[in-house]
Formats: structure tokens, C-alpha cells, sequence
């Protein structure tokens, strides 16, 4: 990876008190002799001011390019602290070269000793491998140092990997797949042979796990943590830690195109399971090269969702948009947190200019964070974090729904807007095809189109709509409210029986059971 100094590499840690910190990392040759500064940096609480955030820094360690590759070790001293609250490995060039002087780090592997240094050292060691290893050679590598020979676990437990304290879609998914895993096994509790235990480990607490016994583990999301080269060697050097301890590993992911780079497929190919929210998904991976079992497991619906009892908020967002529509406007809702290309939100913003040039009384509702995309149309934004009764609310507030989409592995959106009997019109595509009966279709165009162009996970290309049939399906739906919505609550009782948080944990279940798992 390229270091500048204004473009300085950091890699967040959870650091270990008391131990000692060992950072391997081969710095590429160069004609120029250029300095690379190292140090870390860690955050920790006040001991007598606990709202109070201090720091402290290890000394700046130097080393050189040459014209060769070199491997440099470096050791450092963790303080005996309890409270740590962050901790940073810095790379950066040397303050006395130019702005335009750049350098190229690989390999960089971080971990703890138990150690004990007086004073923190760097050295020049062996480069560690021909230089006509592989990326593939090196997580082959990495794994059979971490094996081991441990007994099965005496206790019947699933460990659960996943954003514990997070507040994106992987933490709501993989939230409720523990929520209701643990409603299936607790009418056990007392019963020596079906009660299981369900363990939530949160993702950022994977490089301390130390298990003496193997393990069946769940990873949600698997691939995810791969996608970016900085986090890639530590995220490595934890799975294959897993690998090495396991009794059985699966994996939850999506596949935002129609292909997994070759590098996902090898890896995805190490576990056990893969579980995947479409069959657009589960192609994807096996046209990929996985070979290893892959399992559709579609995402749910709350429970707040599966009735019409009438609820209240306090949320000023939500009230605002009900009095939006006491005065006759029609709001179009549309979710855009990230990802605006592969969620059409150019298309989006293309269509809704003409919509609200033809109609004076739609608006556009998005939840999301992008406020200034949409600007030069008549849009309300909705940044506050929803708990699943406003986020009802704010569907039945709604009148129609967009999810136009290049891409992606299921839209827990458009799936929610049509349990709450939304028209919701949908790519005519990709993860769409396996509940299109209840959408309605926008037609494709004949473009050839990447959803993530430049991602190193889905390589591949998805669908686009075709915006005048996009433009087209739209007018008729505000022409024809009542109708489409009379449609759609009737699609939506389905869907409530279908595809509820709980009937899709049973599948979670049959698949854990058939593979072992439980």
C-alpha cells in the first residue's frame, strides 16, 4: 500500500496491556532513499476523569528504502492499562521529504508476545519468501502455522460473529438470526439434548479470541472484512487463528454482482457453509469457483411488521412527513445509507425530477445519510436511526416505493415496503427474481453495467433499468394509487406468512442442523 505524508497508512488494534507488540512488514525498493516513520498511538479513559480521553505515543521509529525489498521487525512496548478505548500502527514519510515522495508497504502483520522488552526495537529480519509466492500461497501459509489439535467442544454452542454494537444491515440481520435462534433452542433449556447456547462475540474482539477447544462458528459478514487491502493481513492472520480452532465455520455474505473475485472464492472455499440471502447470490458464488455448500437464507420481516395495531411516535422526522401528508402530497419513499451507483440513485433522482415536473404534489422521502444528492428536487431526508416501530411508521406514512437497483445480494427494503403494502417498484433482476410476483417490474435496459466498479470482492456486473419504462411504471402507479395499493396489501399477507424474522430462522436452523452445526 502507497504512504505519502499526507496520505500516512493506520491500522486500528485492540491493544493487549502488558504485552509486546510485534509489526513484521516489508518495505519495497526503491531508487530513492527515502524515510518511513513508525509509531503507535493509544487512546485511553482518564483513571480519576473517566469522560476524559487522554493519549500517549511510543517513540518514532525510522528505517530506509534501498533499491532491494527489505523485512523489518519491530517491537513495542504496551503500557499496563486497563482502559484503552483505541490504538493506531502509523506509517508515514519522513517530515523532510517532499509532498510528492511516496513509498510502498506490504505484508504488514501485526500481533502480541507476552514478551518482555525494556526498550522498543526495530530490525532488518530475512525476507520471509520467494518473491514468486502468491497471495494465495500466503493464506495457505498462514493458516497451517495456526492450526492446532484441540478436543470438540464439551458444551453444545454456536459462536456468532458479527457488528455486535453496530447499526447497519449486517447487525440487523445477523441480530435477529440470534434473537429468534434463541427463541427456537430456549424451549429446551432443562433438556440435555436440544438446548444449544447461542454466543454473540462482537467483530472487533476477533483478534483476542484464544478458544482451547474447536468450535462451530458463524462469521456475519465473512467476506466483507477482506474488501479493504489496509485490513486485510490482520483479518487473515484472525481467520486462519479460526480455521485453527474449528469444528465447523459458516459464512453469511452477499454478492453484489455476478461474480466474486477469485481471491473471495479461495477463501469463501476454506470454511464449511456459505450462506447467501438469493439465489441471484448463490449463483454468483458458484459460477465463481466456491465449491464448498452454499445456502440461500433470505432476510425477514420484524414482528412489528406483522400487524396493523395502531402505534404513536415521538420521532420528529416521522410527524413531519405525516403532516407532509395530511396536505395531499404522495411521498415516494427510497433508501440510500451507501452504495449510491449499484442503488441507482442517479436513476432515482433522473425519474424524480421529471415525476415532480409533471406532478406538483409528489415528494421524495430518503432515509439516508447523502442529503446533498438530490438537490434541485422536492426531497425530505430521514438521517435519524428508526427502531422498528418508527420504521414502520415511516412505510405506512409512505405512499410508494423505489428500488431501482444495479445490484446487490437482497433488498431488505423493498421486502419490508411490500409486507407493509407498499407499490414497490423493483429491478427487473439480479436478487429481485425471487420475489418479483410481489414487485413491480422495471424493465432492463441493454447496458452492461458494474454495481461496484473497483471493488475487489463482486467483480462482476449486474442490471440496470431502463428509465423511461422506469418513468412510465411510475406515472401509472401515482395515477392509480388506490389501485396498486389495493394490490399490494393484498401481495403484503403473504409475504407477513412468508417471510417473517422467524419462519427464516427455521431455514437458519434446518441448514445448521444439516451440516452439522447443531
Amino acid at each position: 500500500m502507497q504512504v505519502t505524508r499526507t496520505s500516512p497508512v493506520q491500522f486500528n488494534i485492540i491493544p493487549t496491556p502488558n504485552s509486546t507488540l510485534i509489526v513484521k512488514f516489508i518495505v519495497k525498493g526503491l531508487r530513492d532513499i527515502i524515510r518511513i516513520d513508525f509509531n503507535i498511538v493509544i487512546y485511553f479513559k482518564n483513571p480519576i476523569h473517566r469522560n476524559m480521553v487522554e493519549t500517549i505515543s511510543s517513540d518514532i521509529l525510522s528505517v530506509y528504502t534501498s533499491i532491494e525489498d527489505r523485512y523489518y521487525k519491530a517491537k513495542i512496548k504496551i503500557p499496563e492499562f486497563k482502559n484503552y478505548i483505541q490504538c493506531y500502527v502509523i506509517f508515514i514519510v519522513g517530515p523532510n521529504h517532499g509532498l510528492d515522495k511516496k513509498v510502498f508497504i506490504e505484508d504488514i502483520s501485526i500481533d502480541h508476545s507476552s514478551e518482555k522488552i525494556d526498550v522498543q526495537t526495530i530490525e532488518e529480519v530475512p525476507l520471509p519468501r520467494p518473491k514468486d509466492y502468491t497471495i494465495y500461497d500466503t493464506i495457505d501459509q498462514t493458516i497451517n502455522h495456526h492450526k492446532k489439535e484441540l478436543l470438540k467442544d464439551s458444551i453444545k454452542r454456536v459462536s456468532y460473529i458479527y457488528p455486535v454494537y453496530g447499526n447497519d444491515s449486517f447487525h440487523v440481520v445477523a441480530s435477529n438470526h440470534v434473537k429468534y435462534l434463541r427463541y427456537e433452542y430456549n424451549k429446551y433449556i432443562g433438556t440435555k439434548d436440544e438446548y444449544i447456547e447461542i454466543e454473540e462475540i462482537d467483530w472487533s474482539q476477533l483478534g483476542n479470541i484464544r478458544w482451547n477447544e474447536k468450535r462451530n462458528v458463524l462469521i456475519h459478514p465473512f467476506l466483507y472484512p477482506f474488501v479493504s487491502p489496509e485490513s486485510f493481513t490482520q483479518n487473515l492472520r484472525n481467520f486462519a487463528k479460526l480455521l485453527g480452532t474449528k469444528n465447523k465455520i459458516g459464512g453469511f455474505d452477499v454478492a453484489d454482482s455476478n461474480r466474486i473475485s477469485n481471491l473471495a472464492a479461495y477463501l469463501v472455499n476454506k470454511i464449511d457453509l456459505m450462506m447467501v440471502p438469493s439465489n441471484f447470490a448463490k449463483d454468483a458464488y458458484i459460477n465463481s469457483g466456491v465449491t464448498i455448500p452454499v445456502e440461500v437464507l433470505p432476510h425477514g420481516i420484524p414482528d412489528e411488521f406483522l400487524n396493523d395495531n395502531h402505534t404513536n411516535t415521538n420521532n420528529d422526522d416521522i410527524i413531519r412527513l405525516q403532516k407532509l401528508k395530511e396536505k395531499g402530497n404522495i411521498l415516494i419513499l427510497y433508501f440510500l445509507i451507501h452504495s449510491e451507483h449499484r442503488k441507482g440513485a442517479d436513476l432515482v433522482r433522473k425519474v424524480m425530477k421529471n415525476i415532480q415536473s409533471k406532478f406538483g404534489n409528489v415528494h421524495l422521502v430518503v432515509k439516508g445519510r447523502n442529503a446533498s444528492y438530490f438537490s434541485g428536487t422536492g426531497t425530505t431526508h430521514i438521517n435519524s436511526w428508526l427502531d422498528n416501530n418508527d420504521l414502520r411508521l415511516l412505510y405506512d406514512t409512505c405512499d410508494i416505493c423505489l428500488s431501482p437497483s444495479r445490484g446487490g445480494g437482497f433488498e431488505l427494503n423493498a421486502l419490508e415496503a411490500v409486507s407493509r403494502g407498499l407499490p414497490t417498484l423493483v429491478t427487473n433482476g439480479c436478487c429481485f427474481l425471487d420475489l418479483i410476483e410481489y414487485f413491480i417490474p422495471i424493465k432492463l435496459n441493454n447496458r452492461t453495467t458494474q454495481p461496484l466498479p473497483g471493488n475487489s470482492i463482486h467483480t462482476g456486473y449486474g442490471c440496470e433499468v431502463d428509465t423511461n419504462d422506469f418513468e412510465e411504471k411510475l406515472t401509472d402507479v401515482i395515477n392509480r394509487l388506490d389501485y396498486w395499493k389495493s394490490i399490494s396489501r393484498d401481495r403484503s399477507v403473504k409475504i407477513r406468512e412468508q417471510y417473517s424474522w422467524r419462519n427464516t430462522v427455521k431455514i437458519l436452523d434446518n441448514h445448521l442442523k444439516n451440516y452439522g452445526f447443531v
